[in-house]
């Protein structure tokens, strides 16, 4: 037998051991920011977010059917409200006052926030500061509603309808019931216009009690209660598709147990607050950076995780206890986009393959891939935990196995290798300097074993040996908006290290043979750019386009020393595994049909110097029952 043909399988599992078989791994749920992770092992990351877009999987999540779902979507977080259209007061403003007031906030609302992480993919806010629900003054939801029919009204599929109105109404409780029938009033209107037509909703704003603000009192704490438990009332008298977010009840958990969310400073007003997390109040009457955040944490569990429950319940009893339930199991602020407790998530995923199509030659420059080889790649699992360790921080470890299947013929015999993988990761995020950075430790053991039908004696033998690889990498993103596009940079260097144990293969003819290599080192520097297009209007449908580039260069020469021993003879051969150097790209579009339907349109390309350029597409027409 030819030297040459005993190599080949030292080549697959030395590839295996690379972690190649991994290298999309431990996916489908958001342990880790949606954006992180560009490098060998993507812990808990929803395979959605690897283009920015839909991931591969059929079925929903959601249990009730969810417009803002995107179509494939096979996590809860797999949501992206086409547009917000929010009606509020100063604690939703995002642009300077129209009227000669004051300027807007030195820090990002809770709705620009929502943007920036991709929830929201547009904002139309017509907030105006000291906005009142009742009446018709240019403060006022009235004059709001006016400026949004004048700049054409109507709404599109995946719109969003937001009021947050309250905590001005409240320095008039004399006028309360006016307040409340003006909310009533553009509900309604809202509703004719089309809010909540085509599986849309209209989320209202339960207010935090006003009487905590630094200048508050026992009274104020009365009537927001009052107001916020008229609210509730109106929004079940006008249906399941007006949902109520509890921000009430959810403040109150901070004022509670303010260190559990990072805060050191609940009762104070502190301009401070504006950048520094461990302060509630930027002044007497208005959250900082950290309360705002807060707030974004809580309208993303209603259109995530909350969403069959709060689709579902509406307003009421039921739904404010489901909440609370929410609220004591560290599922709302166990978010990861939300690091300020110290929540833990226990969690589940699937583990994919990467797939290489390619005829396989016996070449060093081969990809060695299941699929390469006409083999077949078996699709794991794993458990995963996730723990926020401050305002900042976020620990993830996880844990996958994976198995992959060989088959094929030659002169010498047939041939069936199999390789039984686990993997470990570990991933600290953390947010320093508004740079989110990212760094891993992953391993991955293995245990192959080959078997071969002999032609010439009909025996069947079997070898076994093992498979190891580590990796430390570094990572650093800067996420950003420009011009309703989002942007995510990243650069990463990262180290490899990739090892075969001996295997020794019984041979009828020549008697076991005994395999043995070197470890392969390599360090790797990886750098590229995910973006996230504005939706694209196509009749009443919206078309979402995202893309990433990379380059990834290894540094080191990616060679082993492979000894082979037959009884007493030996010989030993240097396999070139060649140097990792390949660009990469990816663009996808998704398209919502209906409220169950979806169109999904992919293209990826690759360019290894030693393999040349490769590339596919994708289309795929999927229904939700």
């Amino acid at each position: 037998m030819h030297i040459a043909s005993r190599f080949c399988i030292l080549r697959y599992v030395l590839r295996l051991a690379a972690g190649l078989a991994l290298s999309t791994a431990l996916s489908s749920h958001p342990g880790v920011r949606a954006e992180s992770l560009p490098g060998v092992s993507r812990l808990a990351r929803p395979q959605s977010f690897e283009l920015g877009l839909a991931s591969t999987a059929t079925g929903s999540p959601f249990a009730t059917p969810n417009v803002y779902a995107l179509p494939g979507a096979t996590s809860v977080y797999d949501v992206r409200v086409g547009r917000a259209i929010v009606f509020g007061d100063s604690y939703s403003i995002t642009r300077d006052d129209p009227y000669g007031g004051p300027p807007r906030w030195p820090f990002e609302m809770w709705n620009e926030q929502l943007v920036r992480e991709g929830l929201f993919a547009e904002l139309a806010n017509f907030a105006i500061g000291g906005s009142v629900a009742r009446g018709c003054a240019r403060r006022s939801l009235c004059a709001q509603y006016g400026s949004w029919q004048r700049e054409g009204g109507g709404f599109r599929d995946g719109d969003l309808t937001i009021l947050w109105f309250g905590q001005n109404d409240l320095r008039r409780p004399e006028l309360l019931g006016a307040s409340l029938a003006g909310y009533r009033k553009h509900l309604n209107l809202l509703r004719a216009s089309g809010a909540t037509a085509a599986g849309r909703k209209i989320l209202v704003t339960l207010i935090p009690d006003w009487g905590r603000r630094p200048i508050g009192t026992p009274e104020d704490s009365a009537r927001t209660a009052f107001f916020n438990d008229r609210l509730v009332a109106i929004a079940r008298d006008l249906g399941r598709k007006v949902i109520p977010v509890d921000l009430y009840s959810a403040f109150n958990r901070v004022y509670a147990d303010p260190a559990k969310f990072g805060l050191t400073n609940v009762a104070t007003a502190d301009p401070a607050a504006a950048t520094d997390t461990s302060i509630l109040f930027y002044d007497d009457e208005h959250f900082g950076r950290r309360g705002q955040e807060i707030a974004a944490t809580v309208f993303r569990h209603y259109l995530t995780a909350g969403w069959d429950w709060a689709a579902r319940l509406g307003a009421g009893a039921k739904a404010a206890r489901r909440f609370a339930e929410d609220l004591s199991s560290g599922l709302v602020f166990g978010f990861p986009a939300f690091g300020g407790t110290d929540a833990v998530s226990v969690f589940q995923f699937g583990v994919a393959s990467e797939s290489e199509p390619q005829p396989f030659d016996d070449t060093p420059a081969t990809r060695f891939s299941a699929e390469a080889l006409g083999g077949s790649a078996a699709a794991g699992s794993g458990t995963g935990i996730s723990l926020a360790l401050g305002p900042d921080a976020r620990l993830t470890f996880a844990t996958g196995s994976y198995g992959e299947q060989v088959e094929r013929g030659d002169p010498s015999g047939f041939r069936d290798t199999r390789l039984a993988a686990r993997a470990f990761g570990l991933v600290l995020e953390q947010r320093a300097w508004g740079l989110d950075w990212v760094s891993r430790i992953d391993l991955t053991a293995g245990r192959f074993v080959e078997r071969r039908h002999h032609p010439l004696t009909g025996e069947v033998t079997r070898g076994a040996g093992d498979s190891s690889a580590f990796a430390i990498g570094q990572a650093v993103e800067a996420p950003f908006r420009l011009g309703g596009f989002g942007f995510t940079p990243w650069a990463e260097i990262a180290f490899e290290r990739h090892e075969m144990g001996s295997m020794t293969v019984p041979d009828p003819l020549f008697g076991s043979v005994r395999f043995g290599s070197t470890a392969v080192d390599d360090t790797i520097a990886s750098f590229g750019l995910r973006f996230l297009a504005p939706p694209i209007r196509l009749g009443a449908s919206q078309m979402v386009i995202g893309g990433s580039l990379a380059r990834r260069k290894g540094l080191d020469s990616g060679q082993s020393e492979v000894t082979i021993r037959e009884g007493l003879a030996a010989r030993s051969e240097t396999i070139d595994l060649g140097r990792t150097d390949e660009w990469s790209a990816s663009l996808v579009a998704s398209l919502p049909i209906g409220e169950n339907g979806g169109l999904d349109l992919a293209w990826t390309a690759i360019d290894r110097s030693s393999e040349g350029f490769d590339h596919s597409a994708m289309a795929r027409l999927s229904f939700r029952f």
